[in-house]
């Protein structure tokens, strides 16, 4: 279920939140950079609108199912990255309804988490059924469900349930699904907080994949 990532590659993602009834959007304009080298896969997401977040910047480090990958984040003023805690990589990023653990493109926490793993079909597609169980932010028993494209191994669809509830608090699904250089991305990413009344998406802009593993530029992190 791993996904084929090349050996890195840069694009370029529009992120947007708002409120469903109209309330205030936040907008953000990101490059993510990927390189992977031996068996670990290092993304540097970088801002760069608005201008007062200019320049700052978040480092996740995954390996194929570890339950948590690395994190760091990097103010634009500040000289050291600053590591996020294993209990905080699903909190939500830059007030959208996005986690860090979203950010992953190998293994999020309901793949690693995972108690069964099942073939499905819809529509003439193969597809994998996943139930998963874990702690939510190290605090609350949750279950998840997703659907995952078997040939390209990309999530378009997920749903996390508090446990015991009907309906899920948080919901993902990811369209347009297509290759660029052998390696399949969605057009866009939506993910929504329905009992909160909270949608935000991920656009894809623009992508490059690369077969050189070239350093990522600013991706030192604390040691």
């Amino acid at each position: 279920m791993r996904r084929y990532l090349g050996r890195g590659g840069t694009r370029l993602v529009r992120l947007v939140a708002a409120a469903d009834g109209g309330g205030p959007v936040l907008s953000y304009l990101i490059a993510h950079a990927w390189r992977l080298d031996q068996g670990r896969c290092d993304s540097l997401f970088s801002i760069l609108e608005p201008g007062p977040l200019a320049r700052t910047s978040v480092l996740l480090c995954e390996r194929p199912f570890d339950a948590y990958p690395g994190v760091w984040i990097r103010p634009a003023t500040a000289r050291r990255p600053v590591r996020v805690g294993d209990g905080d990589v699903e909190a939500y990023v830059l007030g959208t309804d996005f986690t860090y653990d979203d950010l992953r493109m190998w293994t999020p926490r309901f793949i690693t988490a995972a108690s069964r793993v099942a073939p499905a079909q819809a529509g003439g597609v193969e597809l994998l059924t996943v139930s998963a169980g874990w702690l939510y932010r190290r605090t609350t028993r949750v279950t998840a469900r997703a659907l995952v494209e078997r040939r390209h191994g990309v999530p378009i669809e997920v749903a996390w349930y508090e446990d015991g509830a009907a309906a899920p608090f948080r919901t993902l699904h990811a369209r347009g699904i297509a290759a660029w250089g052998g390696v399949w991305m969605p057009e866009t990413i939506t993910v929504r907080r329905p009992r909160d009344g909270y949608t935000s998406s991920m656009e894809l802009l623009g992508v490059r994949v690369s077969e050189s593993a070239a350093p990522l530029s600013g991706a030192s992190r604390a040691a």
